[in-house]
């Protein structure tokens, strides 16, 4: 009766110390090792994704830009198309920023941006020349944010052929800064526009 007891004691102390047992060092560096490539994968990916969605706010505003300018021609019919394009060109910046004086916003009213706008607009306009598409504009508006000048959105009024492009808009060199910007619609790598529109109707 006691050996049985004294059986089931040593069992239990047996158990007790295998319980106890941790990881080894090895154990360990396997685990950081994963982690750390898990970490080298994902990172640049992730950055990717928020630099992605930081740029719904400029396509969605260009958009509305683009579509603005389109309702001003058609309620100014009385105004040719060049008159037009001198008037965008000259008041082509749309921005929050106080320094920044020459808005279109003087020339369509109804285009505000949200005060809590990151991006800053410029407008560039032309005389479409594409074929059957004279009287049309040919509009390309560049979008960046903050002091990133050299990394920015493109959004084109005529869908661009590229593959880089999607078709109006262009938002690579803004989410990789190594990119090199692209021309595509009818507008040109900088940002200017390109009359002669390449690409979709």
């Amino acid at each position: 009766m006691s050996i049985g007891c004294h059986r089931h004691a040593s069992a239990g102390i047996n158990t007790k110390n295998i319980h106890e047992n941790g990881f080894t060092l090895v154990e360990l560096m396997v685990v950081v090792a994963i982690i750390a490539i898990l970490a080298a994968i994902g990172l640049p990916k992730m950055t990717s994704f928020i630099r992605t969605a930081e740029t719904s706010e400029a396509v969605e505003q260009c958009g509305r830009v683009v579509k603005a300018i389109g309702g001003y021609q058609d309620s100014h019919p009385r105004l040719t198309a060049a008159a037009i394009v001198t008037k965008i060109n000259e008041k082509k910046t749309l921005s929050l920023t106080a320094a920044l004086a020459t808005t279109l916003t003087s020339l369509i009213p109804q285009l505000t941006l949200a005060e809590d706008a990151q991006f800053t607009y410029e407008i560039a306009a032309a005389i479409g020349t594409w074929e059957g598409a004279n009287d049309t504009l040919a509009i390309c508006v560049k979008a960046w944010k903050g002091e990133e000048t050299d990394q920015f959105v493109l959004y084109s009024s005529r869908a661009a052929d590229t593959a880089e492009w999607e078709g109006n808009v262009y938002r690579a060199i803004y989410i990789d800064p190594t990119a090199t910007a692209v021309a595509g619609g009818c507008c040109a790598a900088d940002g200017t526009v390109i009359a002669a529109c390449n690409g979709g109707a």
